[in-house]
Order: C-alpha cells, then sequence, then structure tokens
C-alpha cells in the first residue's frame, strides 16, 4: 500500500469539486475530474466511483485498492487542486474587509471567517449576498441579491441557512442600526 499525502489530505470532497488523480508510472489513469451532482465520478474499470463524504486520503486507499488488480505496488495522488478556488468579496463590518480566495462550495460563513471574522458592530441577521446576475441592456452588471441571515444559523444550526458562495459574490455584513444596540457609559 503506497500513499502520498498532503496537509490538504484530510479535505472532504463534495459536488463541483476538481480532482486530480495521478499514478506513479500509468499515466492511462491520470484523470482531472469534477465531481457529478449526483456524488460520484468516472473512473477507468469503474463505471463510476462515489466520492461525496470521502477525504482524498480514503480516496486514494481506495483507488490503490482497486488499481492493484492491474499494476503493482500502485502510488496514487489524489488532490482538490488549488487552481480551483474562487474569489469573493467580504465588505462591510468585517475586520479585514476586501477579497478572499476560497475553494468552491465554501459557505457564507467561512468566507466572513477568512476575512478576520464579524466585527463588534456587525448585525449577523442582515447578512447577504449579492450574486451577478448578468448584464442589463444598458450593459450595467445586474445582482441577485441573497439572504444569509447567520444569527438564524446560530440558533438552528441547520446548514442550509449557510448559503454555498460562486465566483465574484459580493458578502455584504451590515452594522447594528441604532436603535438596537445599546451603549453603556
Amino acid at each position: 500500500l503506497t500513499l502520498v499525502t498532503d496537509a490538504r489530505a484530510a479535505r472532504t470532497i463534495d459536488v463541483g469539486d476538481h480532482l486530480q488523480i495521478s499514478v506513479l508510472g500509468a499515466p492511462e489513469f491520470n484523470r482531472l475530474l469534477k465531481v457529478r451532482t449526483d456524488g460520484t465520478v468516472p473512473y477507468p474499470y469503474i463505471t463510476e466511483i462515489p466520492v461525496v463524504g470521502m477525504t482524498t486520503t480514503e480516496m486514494q486507499t481506495l483507488l490503490v485498492t482497486i488499481l492493484r488488480r492491474y499494476m503493482d505496488n500502485p502510488v496514487v495522488v489524489v488532490e482538490i487542486p488549488e487552481n480551483y478556488t474562487i474569489k469573493v468579496q467580504v465588505l462591510g463590518q468585517v475586520r479585514q474587509p476586501g477579497l478572499v480566495q476560497i475553494p468552491v462550495n465554501t459557505d457564507v460563513q467561512s468566507a466572513i471567517s477568512l476575512a478576520g471574522g464579524a466585527a463588534d458592530h456587525a448585525d449577523p441577521s442582515g447578512v447577504h449576498i449579492l450574486r451577478p446576475s448578468g448584464t442589463s441592456a444598458s450593459g450595467e452588471a445586474e445582482w441577485t441579491r441573497i439572504n444569509a441571515n447567520l444569527r438564524q444559523f446560530l440558533a438552528s444550526g441547520d446548514l442550509k441557512d449557510l448559503p454555498k458562495l460562486q465566483e465574484d459574490d459580493i458578502i455584504i455584513v451590515p452594522s447594528i442600526t441604532n436603535n438596537s444596540s445599546v451603549m453603556i457609559v
């Protein structure tokens, strides 16, 4: 059993991820694959491999086991390439506003954390995402607003309350309004 691992090996594979599979000395098994919406990837000698929820290390172990039927001591490397990241902007009441590079399928809370976290006067119930939706007839960018009530997520713990981000999204973290804040002197 020969596995090659690195710091990214603990990452769990999700729908939409791109996987770089390399088998040393056997280029016919090398593939760059995108995880399908059904959670599988196609691979030689196996019609589909269910991979969602696996770590890259677990997938390497599975491929080594399968490829042993066809070669001696296969060396397999499974990576989620870093060039499959997206850039989003995190603006407003965060500690380090600006452009953040994140892996595909990252949620809004994680992106805010990467921007240093919410500032002291942030309103978690008013967070929203502006997503490019095309251009108008006059050539101006059009945006779709997606609400992301982080206070609701914290109360429910339901992950569906954390929208997944897409390339060029803008996350707005508003300030608490004056009528809902209290200052003690």
